[in-house]
């Protein structure tokens, strides 16, 4: 975990406890570990908040998660454990977290990246996630201003967006650091091989960072907030827009989305398929709803129906990160064409329809 202040921005989202604060927020980022070290004991979901481990199951609690629940949940990180080092640097996935979700509850996403061979580089939320952990302990709750959120709130969207966008780019002028560093971080990074990923929120970040920086090879959308996409400019760069089963307006009307959010999602789409370009896939994750796409449903119960959709996310993502951004020419159509595609992964038009039979 690496905790990076921009001192270019003043911190908007709690400006009654620390009005002249300079943004700060959390990173972690994520590597295949040396073979065989000693560091690479069972992990829990807890590890991921430490050194605030206990503070974080007080908190988790308060919402109905267990500690003995998240202390069973195994994951397969290991803190400060050292890197492997190849003849190559990886390429980088940057990843940004839905509204009120912690950056790292997306552990089986990042697994399969890093399992994939992909450096992944998760940004924090300060003061929009529920509480935020800080690599000195400090633990940021969630500001008055953003809990509560009310989603028909365009505006104030709109400005959250603005802040994960601008967070993602701060993040992509430390990679270049951290590579030239003396930490174990040093030429890990191939900067010349970086795709964005985002959920919710984060997808919506992702895609105005990818917009304003042309070394961005691929953006992965996660029911991205495509009702509140920071820009109308034409796509210059591949895009997998990956939505939950209800994608269609009809679909959605159906489910408890507000009409108006609805409404926007659907023109959103539509004007997203209209700016990208011909590197541009629509799918939908046949059984997904909004948060199958984090582990935060897994906490509470796992259902083979949860696991089938997640593994579906998976791999839809890593194919296509692995052609747009790491570079295997033909990866993404191999894969949607050949047996490898799970079932649940369903090719739609702009409007959210089955583009195939």
């Amino acid at each position: 975990m690496i905790s990076l202040t921009d001192p270019a921005r003043r911190e908007s989202l709690n400006t009654q406890e620390a009005p002249e604060a300079s943004r700060r927020f959390p990173v972690s980022v994520f590597y295949p570990a040396e073979a065989g070290n000693e560091l690479q004991q069972k992990s829990s979901v807890l590890s991921l908040f430490e050194p605030a481990v206990e503070r974080s199951a007080e908190l988790f609690a308060m919402v109905g998660l267990a500690e003995e629940r998240l202390r069973a949940t195994a994951v397969p990180i290991y803190n400060d454990a050292p890197p492997a080092r190849t003849d190559k640097p990886l390429p980088v996935v940057v990843f940004a977290p839905g509204f009120g979700v912690d950056r790292d509850l997306y552990v089986r996403h990042i697994a399969a990246l890093v399992q994939a061979g992909f450096l992944v580089v998760t940004v924090g939320a300060t003061y929009d996630t529920l509480f935020t952990v800080f690599p000195d302990g400090d633990v940021e709750m969630q500001s008055p201003r953003c809990s509560g959120q009310d989603f028909t709130d365009f505006p104030t969207l709109r400005e959250l967006v603005r802040v994960r966008q601008a967070d993602v780019q701060f993040t992509l002028t430390q990679l270049p650091l951290w590579n030239e560093g003396e930490s174990p971080l040093n030429g890990l990074f191939d900067l010349e091989r970086i795709g964005l990923m985002g959920h919710s929120l984060g997808g919506a970040g992702v895609f105005g960072a990818a917009q304003a920086d042309s070394q961005i090879r691929a953006v992965v959308l996660l029911d991205a907030s495509l009702h509140v996409l920071p820009s109308e400019s034409p796509i210059s760069f591949p895009v997998l827009n990956v939505r939950q089963e209800a994608a269609s307006l009809e679909e959605m009307l159906q489910t408890e989305m507000n009409d108006k959010v609805a409404r926007a999602m659907a023109e959103g789409q539509q004007r997203l398929h209209d700016l990208a370009g011909a590197d541009r896939c629509f799918v939908k994750i046949q059984g997904a709803d909004h948060m199958t796409f984090s582990t935060i449903p897994a906490l509470f119960q796992e259902t083979e129906k949860l696991t089938r959709g997640q593994e579906a996310i998976q791999a839809v993502t890593v194919a296509f990160l692995e052609e747009f951004a790491g570079g295997r020419a033909g990866r993404f159509a191999d894969f949607l064409a050949g047996g490898e595609r799970p079932a649940q992964v369903l090719e739609i038009d702009r409007d959210g329809h089955l583009s195939r039979p």
